[in-house]
């Protein structure tokens, strides 16, 4: 398992920098923004693109065939779907954190972004970040990355749409039109995000191991 996340991260150095240098730029320009619930897109955009990341580096070992050479690895299907989803959720914590990094650093900043706002944010995030990969990894592993990808497509836009028009309606435009259960709400969308990305994983692995490549 840790060669096979050690490929991932080749992968990403040399194909993903883009997206990293893209999310960078987004969590710089967040930090400066001075507003609170206006910086929606720009805060969640970061964690949208590392939900990305898993797709992409499916697309590149189908390209160069590498997931019939796995077959012939010491390695099982179960561990090459799963090393996707491991580097998936890994990305995601990272890229979650450095959000919640820079909206720390605009409340030192004095901006309307208050503490409760952060938590609903964070917990928002979690859930969002996760949607990517639980809807589109199943079906481009289960039928290829050609095939799955109006899938892919239909991911994207629904977690952008949607997470977007979510988060406006918990967050709203100013603190005090946050629910005032911020805390239990964000811990509900945490929760649902493990579970179905856990799902998610399950039945991938289930999925991979019956297709024939």
């Amino acid at each position: 398992m840790r060669g096979l996340l050690r490929k991932e991260w080749y992968l990403i150095r040399r194909h993903c920098r883009t997206y990293l240098a893209v999310a960078a730029l987004f969590l710089v320009t967040s930090a400066a923004v001075k507003s609170g619930g206006g910086n929606l897109f720009m805060t969640f955009y970061p964690c949208i693109l590392a939900g990305i990341v898993p797709t992409t580096l499916l697309a590149y070992d189908e390209q160069s065939r590498w997931n019939v050479y796995s077959d012939t690895l010491a390695c099982t299907r179960a561990q090459v779907v799963s090393a996707k989803y491991l580097t998936g959720l890994l990305l995601e914590l990272g890229m979650i954190l450095l959000c919640v990094a820079a909206s720390l650093f605009r409340m030192s900043r004095g901006t309307a972004v208050s503490g409760r706002e952060l938590l609903l944010q964070t917990g928002l995030m979690v859930l969002v970040s996760l949607l990517i990969p639980v809807i589109s990894l199943p079906l481009m592993l289960r039928f290829g990355v050609e095939k799955g990808r109006i899938f892919f497509f239909a991911a994207v836009t629904v977690t952008c749409v949607g997470s977007l028009a979510l988060s406006r309606t918990l967050l709203g435009d100013s603190t005090d039109q946050i629910p005032p259960h911020a805390s239990a709400i964000a811990v509900g969308a945490v929760l649902a995000g493990l579970v179905l990305y856990g799902l998610s994983w399950l039945l991938s692995i289930r999925l991979y191991q019956n297709r024939e490549l």
